[in-house]
């Protein structure tokens, strides 16, 4: 292609573009109209020696059954929505109808979900995918949730379903199945998803396994590998299924006086997916509580202290990253601090770590252990040092159910460094937490627990702290 020719195809794409948003079309009317007709040589994040290239250029260029994101570019690590991966399927499914003339339709008249979710902009073709074709399915409750992450696990279930039943509605030609699926270390035979992965990757290849020989069914699906899986998904059901099911025509029939009356065969039953909730990158806390500060050799209470706090991890597969921040308000004279009115503490903290198991789903019990370092500041009237070092950190979650969790979590810092010349430097501390989540593991909760922290000052073998409850909100994303 010249070079006047590809700015002339950026110039239209882009026009086009700019004119169907400024019409306040949905994004599936986007999508309409830009695939198909965007040379896939104009987006510059898919090169022709890129893995995805051949595909992204079927769908996008050849069938126009899924839309780069803007004019010049395919965005293919985005992560994909139930809502992109219906739309997709569904414009798959009517080009295939419309250039063979077959009807692709697995469930006819008798199979009707109304689900309560879904938007306006989503409506005709998610009920299209779910009741006509069975290519999706709807959720506990009859949601389909639209807006959440497709997952390999998920699209491997949604597949093989469908497919069993286009099977059984049109026949399939010989297809030389393979063994791929046992090579698949992460493929565990009891968990949920397993039967239809052997299918989908040994009977038909429309999915298959990484370099590595892992499935990775959690993992949320790329634009990229959706490009992928629609490319093989057309070339499987073009050449097993209807290429070679065409039908031979049949001789005039001869009425008969009373032709027998056959039933309509009732349509296989669609079972629901028992899916997980994934693993989510964000687990956000925010609240504080009220507790009482104590010596351990006298026990006497040394007033209330209030404490405002934050706490965010980051949470990629088996790694983790967190990091804290709390201020702790004495609402009196603390020893060993005395006489020192208006005394507040800053704490805040950030460690790299470990999830040894639990990192998949929300729904598995959990354990992290991670490593980091500490900062911690003490501020009165006129007063005022700080101390830091390194510390450990290990948490505990086991899911009771979807109601509630129970939950434990213990950090551990140790203070070599400290402000000279000052007297009450703190040498270590050790901070206790334990209570429940409410619900288990949904995108909003409330954590309930109760802490227990305590410290000893460098050359005392006293031991201070603070104990009492806590409360936060608890958001996962």
């Amino acid at each position: 292609m010249t070079m006047s020719k590809k700015i002339i195809s950026l110039l239209l794409a882009s026009t086009l573009l700019v004119s169907v948003q400024m019409t306040g079309t949905s994004s599936q009317a986007v999508a309409a109209e830009m695939a198909g007709s965007v040379n896939v040589d104009n987006l510059v994040d898919v090169t022709p020696n890129h893995w995805a290239y051949d595909a992204v250029k079927t769908v996008v260029q050849d069938l126009g059954v899924l839309a780069p994101k803007t004019a010049t570019r395919f965005m293919g690590n985005d992560t994909t929505t139930r809502y992109e991966v219906a739309q997709a399927f569904y414009n798959t499914a009517k080009k295939l109808e419309s250039s063979t003339g077959k009807d692709l339709k697995v469930t006819g008249d008798k199979r009707q979900v109304t689900l309560t979710d879904v938007d306006s902009n989503n409506s005709a073709n998610v009920s299209s995918v779910v009741n006509e074709y069975g290519i999706m399915q709807s959720m506990p409750g009859n949601k389909f949730m639209g807006n959440e992450k497709m997952t390999r696990y998920e699209l491997a279930f949604e597949l093989n379903n469908y497919i069993s039943l286009l099977v059984k509605k049109i026949g399939r030609s010989s297809y030389d199945p393979n063994n791929r699926a046992d090579a698949l270390t992460d493929v565990k035979e009891e968990h949920w998803a397993t039967p239809a992965i052997k299918n989908i990757v040994n009977n038909t290849g429309i999915m298959t396994g990484y370099p590595d020989n892992s499935f990775k069914g959690y993992q949320t699906l790329t634009r990229y590998e959706l490009a992928a899986v629609l490319r093989k998904f057309v070339d499987y059901v073009d050449k097993y299924l209807i290429a070679a099911n065409v039908a031979t025509p049949e001789p005039t029939a001869v009425p008969t006086v009373m032709p027998t009356e056959v039933p309509t065969p009732e349509p296989t039953a669609t079972p629901v997916i028992p899916t997980k909730k994934p693993l989510s990158t964000f687990d956000l806390k925010l609240g504080g509580g009220v507790t009482t500060g104590y010596t351990d050799n006298t026990q006497k209470q040394l007033g209330l202290i209030y404490i405002p706090s934050a706490q965010l991890d980051l949470r990629f597969g088996a790694f983790q990253i967190g990091g804290n921040l709390d201020y702790s308000i004495y609402g009196n004279e603390f020893v060993p601090f005395t006489k020192v009115p208006g005394l507040t503490r800053l704490r805040t903290g950030a460690d790299l770590g470990w999830r040894i198991f639990g990192n998949e789903s929300e729904e598995d019990a959990s354990l992290y252990i991670g490593v980091g370092y500490d900062y911690m500041r003490w501020m009165g009237t006129n007063y005022t040092y700080a101390n830091h070092g390194p510390r450990a950190r290990a948490a505990l979650e086991i899911p009771l159910g979807s109601v509630l969790s129970i939950f434990g979590e213990d950090t551990f810092v140790y203070y070599p460094f400290a402000q000279a010349g000052f007297t009450n430097n703190v040498q270590w501390r050790n901070e206790g937490f334990a209570g429940i989540t409410i619900p288990a593991y949904t995108l909003f909760s409330v954590q309930l627990g109760y802490k227990d922290t305590r410290y000893v000052l460098t050359g005392n073998t006293q031991v201070y702290g603070d104990i009492g409850g806590i409360a936060n909100l608890r958001f996962r994303f």
